[in-house]
């Protein structure tokens, strides 16, 4: 690591960004029972904010943003309070961390509708500072587990739909389609970068790409450019000095994705966490731009354009 970023920082002198990644996992819950309401369509309408996906929610009556990620475990509320009572182990790309836990009594999404599941409770301040505006939690995948949900970035919006409905509803076929497994409940599907194979998972709650730290050296150096140094931050708050480069040849399923760009860090205590190789996630740079559907009954990921 050393080496790798002395010959960076000789090349590159500055740090040009700091990059959040709202991933967490949290040791799940036996009481955790939420179940989405049953519903046909939902269209919401969402605010690409600090590259983190904002929408409207309303939880105990109270409407407010909130950050829409699919590598969270549920409903995350946001607090100032620090001395609130940390009850569940977690962790996040940077570090490990406690949470506070908090019955939610009534949440809503558009017409997706939750009452009385447990929540967890965290200070996510630094987010609302990359968003530039208040932010009352995240939303997560227990709240969307019985849904399809199509992300059209060109228009701005989010369409719920029951599962496997979404591709009927736009009367055109997608480009491809591909499988995932749930590793906890992040999404997670083979791919190739700069033609390594590799296990990524799906997070709109990453501003930027993230691969681990071995594909630098694996990763043939033609396939790099505009190599600099970045700040990551987990939700733990701790900015970590990271390697981050454009990298061309993303393939899924044989289709060639245009070059990304990445960042390189450590993820070996994310992958122990969730009990799988994860080498991987990729956020909103792979969303944007395009209209994907998440079909978590059928483990399908869908892409239109």
């Amino acid at each position: 690591m050393k080496k790798i970023l002395s010959l960076l920082l000789f090349t590159s002198h500055f740090l040009i960004a700091q990059r959040n990644i709202a991933l967490l996992n949290v040791v799940p819950n036996s009481s955790n029972t939420a179940l989405a309401a049953s519903v046909d369509f939902s269209e919401i309408p969402f605010e690409l904010a600090g590259g983190m996906v904002v929408v409207q929610a309303s939880i105990n009556g109270e409407m407010g943003n909130f950050i829409l990620d699919t590598g969270a475990p549920g409903i995350v509320l946001n607090t100032q309070n620090d001395e609130i009572l940390k009850a569940a182990n977690a962790s996040s790309v940077s570090g490990d961390m406690k949470v506070g836990e908090v019955l939610v009594q009534d949440f809503q999404l558009g017409i997706i509708k939750i009452k009385k599941t447990q929540g967890h409770v965290l200070n996510v301040h630094h987010l609302e500072t990359a968003c530039g505006m208040n932010i009352m939690g995240l939303i997560g995948f227990d709240v969307l587990r019985n849904y399809e949900l199509l992300f059209d970035f060109p228009n701005n919006k989010i369409q719920a739909f029951k599962s496997g409905k979404a591709v009927h509803e736009n009367c055109a076929d997608p480009k491809f389609t591909f499988s995932f497994v749930l590793c906890g409940h992040v999404p997670v599907f083979m791919a190739k970068v700069g033609n390594k194979r590799a296990f990524l998972g799906l997070d709109s709650g990453a501003e930027i790409n993230l691969i681990n730290l071995d594909y630098y050296k694996r990763i043939n150096a033609s396939n790099f450019s505009n190599v600099q140094t970045e700040l990551l931050t987990g939700l733990d708050n701790m900015p970590n000095e990271v390697i981050a480069a454009d990298v061309k040849n993303t393939r899924i399923k044989g289709e060639q994705l245009p070059e990304m760009r990445y960042v390189f860090a450590d993820l070996s205590r994310l992958r122990n966490e969730l009990n799988t190789p994860l080498d991987g996630l990729l956020g909103v740079p792979f969303f944007k731009d395009r209209v994907i559907s998440i079909d978590y009954g059928r483990k399908k990921i869908r892409i239109w354009q």
